[in-house]
């Protein structure tokens, strides 16, 4: 059986983008949208728990994952979208900026209405390790919390909206409701 440098795999991947922090963007976003998500709320700050590290957060009102779905999110390439029918990469693109940023810990929780299910995915070396947590998540939907590199928070203080608006106006203007810190995100109107 071929064998792959599951981290290579991901740096590939990251070379795709001209910014780690655009590709966490538009992979989160485009996440929410596979699922029909209709509302995402995005938070941007540092974390309350160590104010020495930088978040984003992403929120939807999707229908969220079930147990076997959750457990296939952690699969590199295993995903649950029909190929050619979604956006992004299919089970890799919530993964890749664990290829940006050695210290980097991707925080999902998800609640499908039956259970509330939590991870947290991070580098051990060049392994990528993944353990449950203890999911608060009361509403259905999923959020996904990336710690970023200071200059990938920066960037993304300085540019997020105008980056919103660039790749996903359209979907803005059809309905899909983007917040940023609770600030709504108003569509590009030629």
């Amino acid at each position: 059986e071929m064998q792959f440098d599951n981290l290579h795999t991901l740096e590939n991947f990251l070379d795709i983008y001209d910014n780690p922090a655009d590709m966490v963007n538009t992979e989160a976003i485009a996440n929410s949208l596979d699922v029909l998500a209709t509302h995402i709320d995005i938070t941007l700050g540092k974390s309350r728990a160590d104010p020495d590290k930088y978040l984003i957060r992403f929120e939807d009102n999707g229908p969220g994952m079930n147990t076997k779905q959750f457990g296939d999110y952690h699969v590199g390439s295993r995903s649950t979208k029909t190929k050619g029918k979604g956006i992004g990469f299919a089970g890799i693109g919530a993964k890749v900026y664990l290829a940006a940023y050695p210290e980097t810990q991707i925080i999902t929780e998800t609640c499908c209405g039956d259970n509330s299910l939590a991870s947290m995915m991070y580098l051990d070396g060049r392994k990528i390790m993944w353990k449950y947590l203890k999911s608060e998540r009361k509403t259905i939907g999923t959020s996904y919390t990336v710690f970023l590199r200071k200059e990938d928070f920066q960037y993304l203080e300085k540019n997020l909206e105008e980056i919103i608006i660039e790749s996903f106006n359209n979907a803005i203007i059809r309905g899909l409701q983007i917040t940023i810190n609770g600030k709504l995100v108003k569509p590009w109107l030629p």
